[in-house]
């Protein structure tokens, strides 16, 4: 039941409003009036009288004058009236926000004739007493008055409450409202998702995009200076400040929580001040940046050691290095293997295209899931990754690139030990040998490729 008052003069303020958005559609309109308030407390012909009368643009409330029983002429002239629009407004379109029904309430009547607040108010606790049953009082003391309460000053478990339905970008900016806000919002653990970071410098245009979750933010420097920033759909010019000095401004921001948690976090660049700027950014928190995978591409191996001492070790648990290398070019990652972050994560994917890396096994045999391209493959290794890996009731899976080895070396390596051997040739693919060892494990070999997988039970 929409306990809607019946008496004619809200009727007739429901016929309005509805004339004023449908002002062409009289079936439309007297179909919604009755499906409101029942087809037996208004006839068509009474109806379409105030139809009409309303779209030749008269839009008085009563024939008579204001005087002549004291009713008001015009809509605008009754808080009573308005708030029946108000409920009216909301019984049509139930599902939708306030902010929605704002807008439509609004685009019909104008903006004058009531604030955002007071609809919010009046729109909220109508919409209490339809789910509760509770009957409709629309008739208050007019000394009334609305007196609304900042955003900030609300108690601490309803603010808790608004902030768990908001996701981490949205937490971010409301952290800036107010130092209560800022510390509510860091006392708890904020889990976000991705930062993805991209700079390019295609055919001239200077380019960051950054991913924030879902939100996706891009910097554009300009040619007469300055830089554009483009969030969503919505583009704005940016004057003064070029495209790295925005996007430092951002990760300031968004990076400031002392209790964040990242799930993923991108890095791809070329741009040395670029790259050192996000460093910076990163080395200034107050405490080291909790990441769970990350990804770093583009970067000389000393920024990517320095990119990963940036994030906390333990929790780090996947590492992505990729980059551009010119044929048989060698890493070393000299550094990066000395680092905690290293020697605790793990997984590990290196995608270096023609390089590869020169690293001792026994620095890259504790990770659990591992792909890497080898710059050499000694046959004693072979047989210390396969113990070492295998001994590990946590390993899941190890693929290895490495320089051919000729089929005959295979055979030899596969003789030795207690392997059964299996050949299988396929037409136009090279030669693989496939073996289970003790049972657990599955190795699969070809002349430039290492698999080693636990067998499913």
């Amino acid at each position: 039941m929409n306990c809607l008052p019946t008496d004619k003069l809200s009727i007739r303020a429901c016929i309005l409003y509805e004339a004023l958005e449908h002002l062409n559609d009289e079936k439309y309109v007297y179909s919604n009036i009755c499906r409101t308030f029942g087809y037996h407390l208004i006839n068509f012909q009474e109806f379409n009288h105030w139809y009409s009368r309303f779209q030749n643009g008269n839009l008085e409330l009563c024939d008579e004058s204001k005087d002549v029983g004291g009713h008001p002429k015009k809509l605008q002239d009754s808080p009573a009236l308005i708030r029946t629009c108000i409920f009216y407004e909301l019984l049509r379109f139930t599902t939708k926000s306030v902010e929605y029904n704002y807008k439509n309430f609004t685009n019909i009547l104008g903006f004058d004739v009531i604030s955002y607040q007071l609809f919010d108010y009046w729109f909220y606790k109508f919409y209490n007493q339809l789910n509760n049953s509770e009957k409709l009082d629309l008739n208050i003391d007019d000394s009334f008055e609305y007196v609304p309460i900042p955003f900030a000053n609300l108690p601490n478990d309803i603010l808790c409450e608004i902030l768990d339905k908001v996701n981490a970008y949205q937490k971010l900016s409301i952290r800036t409202m107010s130092r209560k806000l800022c510390q509510l919002i860091d006392n708890h653990i904020l889990k976000v998702d991705k930062i993805e970071l991209y700079q390019s410098n295609l055919h001239g245009l200077y380019r960051v995009i950054i991913g924030y979750d879902a939100i996706r933010v891009v910097y554009e420097n300009t040619e007469v200076g300055g830089c554009t920033r483009s969030v969503m759909v919505a583009k704005t010019k940016i004057e003064g400040k070029s495209c790295t000095e925005m996007t430092l401004e951002f990760l300031s921001e968004k990076l400031k929580h002392p209790k964040m948690q990242i799930k993923r976090f991108c890095i791809e660049a070329d741009n040395s001040n670029f790259i050192a700027s996000v460093l910076k950014v990163l080395k200034s928190r107050k405490t080291i940046l909790c990441v769970k995978e990350i990804s770093i591409d583009g970067l000389e191996e000393c920024q990517m050691a320095e990119m990963l001492s940036c994030v906390k070790p333990r929790t780090l648990e996947k590492i992505v290095l990729q980059k551009n290398y010119d044929e048989n070019q060698t890493i070393e990652l000299k550094e990066i293997v000395q680092l905690e972050q290293w020697k605790y994560a793990k997984e590990l994917v290196t995608e270096f295209n023609d390089g590869a890396i020169a690293v001792r096994y026994q620095d890259y045999c504790h990770f659990d899931k591992i792909s890497v391209k080898l710059a050499r493959f000694p046959k004693e290794d072979f047989y210390n990754i396969r113990d070492i890996l295998t001994s590990r009731s946590s390993f899941q899976e190890a693929k290895f690139q490495f320089p051919r080895i000729e089929l005959h070396q295979i055979s030899e390596l596969f003789n030795l030990g207690t392997y059964q051997k299996e050949e299988f040739e396929y037409p136009g693919i090279e030669t693989f040998y496939n073996h289970e060892f003790n049972g657990r494990f599955r190795v699969s070999i070809r002349p430039s490729r290492l698999l080693i997988t636990p067998v499913k039970q």
